[in-house]
């Protein structure tokens, strides 16, 4: 367990308790210094587009997974459900997820409305309204049937699990690995 102080000389419980308290602190030099790109021990990235350095992360095996319990989840909630998904589709699903992180509007479906000032075309044109929501609807990353009764991340957890290990493969600093060997 961990335990902060606060600024009224109070602890915080971090590890086993909701809400946490965070605090902006400034990192020191030795703390920024893990996460330079260039250095004597980094390795060299190739030169890619962002969507390429994107899919080094959420990569078709991904998708696929995710596809799979998408489907299964459908069937779960209807026996006679017909809820197919495509790779490509979830692929713009999230990237209407992304888009819309970035373009934030106060309800989702503004995207699609017909004003200017509120109409996202990339999002219009990329996919139906009625589409996004059934695909949303239906997105899963886990079976819900297996879940571990522990685990409050179980529904994301091969998300999680997936993307930590892509970011391990991919992560450009050698130093951070010879650490993690030694302890």
């Amino acid at each position: 367990m961990w335990y902060v102080p606060t600024t009224k000389g109070a602890s915080v419980l971090l590890c086993d308790s909701l809400p946490c308290v965070w605090k902006k602190l400034d990192l020191s030099a030795e703390e920024t210094g893990r996460f330079r790109w260039k250095g004597p021990d980094s390795i060299s990235l190739p030169d890619m587009e962002p969507c390429g350095y994107f899919e080094l992360f959420w990569d078709n095996d991904l998708f696929e997974q995710i596809q799979t319990f998408s489907k299964l989840y459908a069937i779960q909630q209807d026996p006679r459900s017909s809820f197919h998904v495509s790779v490509d589709e979830l692929k713009v699903m999230v990237g209407i997820c992304l888009v819309s992180g970035y373009n934030t509007l106060p309800r989702r479906r503004l995207y699609w409305r017909t004003e200017v000032d509120v109409r996202n075309e990339m999002i219009a044109d990329a996919m139906s309204r009625n589409r996004f929501d059934e695909i949303l609807s239906k997105f899963l990353c886990a079976d819900n049937n297996s879940l571990p009764e522990s685990d409050r991340f179980g529904k994301v957890r091969p998300l999680v699990k997936h993307l930590n290990d892509k970011y391990l493969k991919h992560w450009p600093h050698g130093l951070c690995h010879k650490k993690s060997m030694k302890a």
